[in-house]
């Protein structure tokens, strides 16, 4: 997660948008709703249309929208509890709780498809990572859950790779950050703040970042949703 590991990974954003901070966050079913990172999205490429976009869709992620997921578990919780699924302390089936991811996907893929009008030029649809459920893991054949560290499966590191273009493509331009940002800087000193270590450029309130391609990608906390913006040429 580049949020959880903000220290350890060298990349800078020309902007970063934080959704879920303001307007974006959904109390009813605790998370960022498809919809709202669409319009999220669509405004952000209106502000910058010479950048390139990152934007991170919670979904297919708990907690679940469809009615498997609303009927089998308790999402008054910002995270999915695997490990109740491997103890048997949760009394559901594997193919309940793909149901209720797949349920997840139907809402949020017709989302993703608008940005396909709105954007011009090569949108690619791809994840951060897979998921696992109930599959045997190896060498120890143990059953495995969600995405857990340090294990290598199939359905973990292999993920869709979906490309779409329509229209011209956008002439990207890299940049510096902002001049009052600049100025800011010039008059306050260093800064220590996470925007500043992570970016060295200025923060937005709903999750945008602009900057150099993350060089590592990973999934942001059960609470982020974004959407972020390049500075540099792929």
């Amino acid at each position: 997660m580049l949020h959880r590991h903000q220290d350890k990974v060298e990349t800078r954003f020309h902007d970063v948008v934080d959704v879920w901070r303001e307007d974006g966050w959904n109390e009813e079913y605790r998370t960022v709703l498809p919809e709202t990172m669409t319009e999220a999205a669509i405004q952000a490429k209106q502000r910058y249309p010479n950048k390139r976009l990152l934007i991170h869709y919670l979904q297919p992620h708990y907690p679940f929208l469809g009615p498997t997921g609303r009927e089998h578990f308790d999402l008054n919780r910002l995270n999915f509890e695997w490990y109740k699924l491997l103890s048997g302390e949760l009394d559901v089936s594997d193919e309940v709780v793909k149901r209720a991811f797949r349920e997840n996907l139907d809402v949020v893929l017709p989302e993703v498809e608008r940005l396909f009008g709105e954007f011009s030029g090569k949108t690619v649809v791809t994840a951060d990572h897979g998921q696992v459920i109930g599959k045997r893991s190896f060498p120890v054949p143990i059953r495995e859950y969600g995405h857990p560290g340090g294990v290598h499966a199939d359905g973990l590191v292999r993920v869709p790779w979906l490309t779409y273009e329509h229209g011209d493509r956008p002439e990207i331009t890299a940049e510096n950050p902002d001049s009052q940002d600049r100025t800011e800087q010039q008059r306050d000193g260093p800064r220590t703040t996470r925007a500043s270590r992570l970016r060295g450029l200025t923060c937005v309130t709903s999750r945008v970042v602009a900057g150099p391609e993350p060089r590592n990608r990973g999934s942001i906390s059960e609470r982020r949703a974004g959407v972020a913006i390049s500075r540099d040429l792929l």
